[in-house]
């Protein structure tokens, strides 16, 4: 993509799209070029690029665009910003790149998206204060080497939602707490997560090692179907079994919207006859 030939079928392609524009729209014209881009900027107006810091580039930022200052012409910065999350800051054009990409391949599937959410691919501390300082960084930079305007790429996919703030009750039995209390007891780390890993350093557990572990557990247990976490959630069609109101259920599995919650709602067949006995 560095190459001649490259930038050579780029500059084609801008000088035949700004001919077209021209045609119908007499205003000023740019285009949002990446760094590495060697763009032909005599056909437009205003200068575009995007620029994001990183760790090793923030003594150089403000350098960088002297080159493109200096053609003379108004600079814009198309895109700059960063994540709201501890560590985006170490290359804030790349930070976006914490999605799971599986399960948000499986949340646009019709059906299944109701159940299977966009997940992070490994554990994040939200920091919206580094984000803004971030920007205001960013910006103080601009300010000093002349850049006319810039544009904040805020990161927000609307199809995924911050979800970290959901609060749900977990209930247990005696038995169960009576294990979790041992497992309290053994370990001798100051992690403040319930489940860390086994090898130092300690870190809380991701969701790939938890699958991992529920999946040795039911080959252990002679289980041939495939399982997976999500499963342990189905105890709401037991719940719907038992009679549990449906607005009870929606509560325990922190949905919003009754709808998410039907989707458990898979009756027996002794149930539907009951029903059907009852009521007709």
């Amino acid at each position: 993509m560095k190459s001649e030939s490259h930038s050579k079928a780029l500059n084609e392609y801008l000088a035949h799209a700004i001919k077209s524009v021209r045609q119908t729209y007499k205003g000023p014209i740019t285009y949002a070029s990446l760094p590495f881009e060697k763009v032909d900027w005599e056909p437009f107006e205003i200068i575009g690029i995007d620029h994001y810091r990183a760790t090793q580039i923030n003594d150089t930022y403000g350098d960088m665009l002297k080159p493109l200052l200096a053609k003379g012409k108004p600079l814009a910065i198309m895109e700059f910003g960063c994540c709201p999350y501890q560590g985006a800051e170490r290359n804030t054009g790349q930070a976006f790149n914490i999605i799971d990409i599986k399960s948000s391949i499986m949340h646009h599937i019709p059906l299944i998206g109701k159940i299977v959410q966009t997940r992070l691919n490994g554990q994040y501390v939200r920091d919206e204060g580094l984000q803004a300082r971030e920007i205001m960084e960013s910006l103080k930079v601009f300010d000093r080497v002349g850049v006319d305007s810039s544009f904040v790429f805020t990161f927000v996919n609307p199809q995924n939602p911050y979800n970290g703030d959901k609060e749900r009750e977990v209930y247990f039995n005696v038995r169960c707490s009576l294990w979790l209390k041992r497992y309290l007891d053994e370990r001798d780390d100051e992690n403040s997560c319930l489940f860390i890993t086994e090898r130092s350093p300690k870190r809380r557990m991701s969701i790939h090692l938890i699958r991992s572990i529920i999946k040795r557990i039911s080959s252990r247990a002679g289980i041939k179907k495939r399982i997976h976490p999500h499963q342990l959630r189905h105890y709401a069609t037991h719940m719907i079994n038992n009679g549990a109101p449906l607005e009870v259920i929606q509560s325990l599995l922190g949905h919003e919207k009754s709808e998410t919650t039907k989707i458990y709602a898979q009756l027996s067949g002794k149930l539907r006859h009951d029903f059907y006995s009852k009521y007709f």
